[in-house]
């Protein structure tokens, strides 16, 4: 949790950051944006059968194509109004595929090569581990997207309300957690499993959201680009999703 009474010092230990690591060389900027975009890409790449067990055990465990189809139907069942809306985009737009955006009307092809026998089904679950990755994994850049949306607004607010720092950080904060909150209860009470989001969901949810809104709303005060560096530790800690944090956190807080 943070710690508002330190507001402050970690305004200082941000801008001294800054400083230091010469933010300002476009570069090094441009240079660490693609490099983590690469890493992004190569995140989304296929995951290997051995990896399965640990991303998914309900997977590692299928030992046929009836229960393959289960776990394929209890996965859309899942998915709320934003994991509803992508997949509907995927379908439509199949190319989309290429970026790591896959559709169930692929997975359904999959699924049906595995029943006829057209592929193993070693094969197919690999595919279905690599289908709900990627999708979990746009599902969440859409919701921190979202987020740092917000909270850039609620900035927006910080001149014409003459707020100071410590009360533009705290905005940012909150108003990042708030909307991420809601973002996530929203998604598990308009799928079609009942009891699907918990104090820990919650929980996960906020802390994420606070920590977007600390960072976004902590650059544009300060006006200042989120270091590389930085964005790289976040990336490695996984408090935020890749392109949130390369792309919108950079690009809304110039």
């Amino acid at each position: 949790m943070i710690n508002c009474c330190s507001l402050n010092q970690v305004e200082y230990s941000v801008k001294n950051f800054a400083k230091n690591g010469n933010i300002q060389n476009n570069e090094n900027i441009i240079e660490t944006e693609n490099s983590i975009f690469q890493e992004t890409e190569n995140s989304n790449s296929d995951v290997n059968i051995e990896d399965i067990e640990t991303q998914d055990t309900e997977i590692a465990n299928i030992s046929s194509t009836e229960e393959l189809r289960e776990e394929f139907e209890s996965y859309k069942e899942e998915q709320g109004i934003f994991g509803k809306a992508i997949d509907g985009i995927a379908n439509a737009f199949p190319f989309l595929s290429k970026i790591g955006v896959s559709g169930s009307n692929e997975m359904e092809e999959v699924i049906k090569k595995a029943e006829n026998g057209e592929i193993t089904l070693e094969e197919a679950k690999q595919k279905l581990a690599e289908y709900q990755k990627k999708n979990d994994r746009t599902k969440e850049i859409v919701l921190d997207s979202s987020t740092v949306l917000i909270v850039t607004g609620v900035c927006l607010l910080s001149g014409p309300l003459g707020w100071g720092v410590g009360a533009t950080i705290l905005a940012g904060v909150i108003s990042g957690a708030a909307t991420r909150l809601c973002l996530g209860a929203t998604e598990a009470a308009t799928n079609e499993v009942k009891n699907d989001y918990n104090m820990e969901d919650a929980q996960e949810d906020i802390t994420k959201g606070g920590i977007i809104g600390f960072f976004t709303a902590g650059a544009k005060l300060l006006g200042v680009k989120i270091p590389g560096v930085l964005r790289n530790k976040i990336i490695e800690n996984n408090l935020m999703s890749p392109l949130t944090t390369t792309v919108l956190a950079n690009k809304l807080t110039k």
